[in-house]
């Protein structure tokens, strides 16, 4: 497929989601290219085997198309999305911990985003993690002329969370907890209800076609981010000044300018890593709002507002992508 036809202009035209999109174009397209020797189903059925993953694996046509999409068709995307690993991976793994959820959950962004964060679909699902405005309002995330926090990292990544572990408690099964996050719970009950069954290969029948291709999708991107190395795949490298990050919440209105004057950012680094913020400020809120910035601007707002870590962060050197609570200096 020529690289001048990008894949989300498609995906628009056709009115699918980009992962569905990918899968049918590798079937439609897979005779139009030579064999790739990077792709071994034998090898890689015995890696799929002794793979560590949060779902049952059963390999199919479907979820050969995914896998052929990251390691053959498309191994530019696959570079792009291991690249950006390093800037959103840490933070999702901060929270995954505090909610005590499985670590490999991270990998639902990478099928849901494709870890862009300014994503939209064509229903108009945004961010990481590709919210609906009407289930962004049911976790406490605002949307209006001013800001849409469904393009916050830490506010989304937090409500997803939360969604993912209500959906697990509920239907103790990490295949349905996904589906839900997929369709929603309304059409998961009553899958349920007709396969009369709570296990998901009796459900899946029921559900959205969509949605069965979700658990497949989802089982490639955990297999691309373990195993992309066996496959000639390099992450792209990106500015360190997007993985070296700390988030801080800053509870009074403050305008890009103004940060920019105050520490000499980059306006382009700025907007990438608080995308959320439509108008280039940040409103006023009572709860506060995020400011990601890279690690070396951080002390001059510190300095700027009068804030400092809380003492159990003083003398202690921080992670990237870690969130950093702050209280007003003494």
């Amino acid at each position: 497929m020529p690289e001048s036809i990008h894949i989300n202009m498609i995906a628009k035209i056709l009115n699918q989601p980009k992962y569905i999109l990918l899968a049918c174009l590798t079937c439609i397209f897979s005779s139009a290219f030579a064999s790739d020797n990077t792709y071994d189903d034998k090898l890689i059925k015995e890696r799929l085997d002794s793979m560590e993953c949060l779902l049952d694996i059963q390999y199919n046509s479907t979820l050969e198309a995914y896998l052929k999409g990251y390691l053959v068709r498309a191994k530019s995307n696959a570079s792009m999305i291991l690249g950006r690993t390093d800037i959103y991976f840490p933070l999702f793994e901060k929270y995954l911990e505090e909610y005590g959820l499985p670590d490999q959950l991270k990998y639902l962004s990478v099928v849901e985003s494709a870890l862009n964060p300014t994503a939209n679909s064509v229903v108009d699902a945004r961010g990481l993690w590709q919210f609906m405005e009407f289930t962004a309002a049911e976790y406490d995330m605002q949307v209006n002329e001013h800001i849409d926090e469904r393009l916050d990292p830490n506010l989304s990544t937090q409500a997803a969370l939360r969604y993912l572990s209500k959906s697990f408690e509920k239907y103790e099964s990490w295949e349905l907890a996904l589906a839900s996050y997929n369709a929603g719970p309304g059409r998961v009950n009553r899958a349920i209800k007709r396969a009369r069954s709570k296990k998901f290969s009796k459900v899946k029948r029921y559900l959205p076609q969509e949605t069965q291709k979700y658990i497949p999708a989802f089982i490639a991107a955990t297999y691309l981010l373990q195993h992309y190395s066996e496959h000639d795949i390099e992450p792209i490298e990106v500015d360190m000044d997007l993985v070296h990050t700390e988030s801080i919440l800053v509870f009074e209105p403050l305008h890009f300018n103004m940060i920019k004057r105050i520490t000499g950012i980059d306006e382009d680094v700025l907007k990438r890593l608080n995308p959320s913020y439509l108008n280039d400020e940040l409103p006023p809120k009572e709860t506060g709002n995020y400011l990601i910035l890279p690690s070396r601007y951080v002390p001059a707002i510190y300095d700027y507002l009068g804030l400092k870590p809380i003492d159990a962060y003083q003398g202690k050197s921080f992670q990237k992508g870690e969130v950093i609570d702050l209280q007003i200096a003494e």
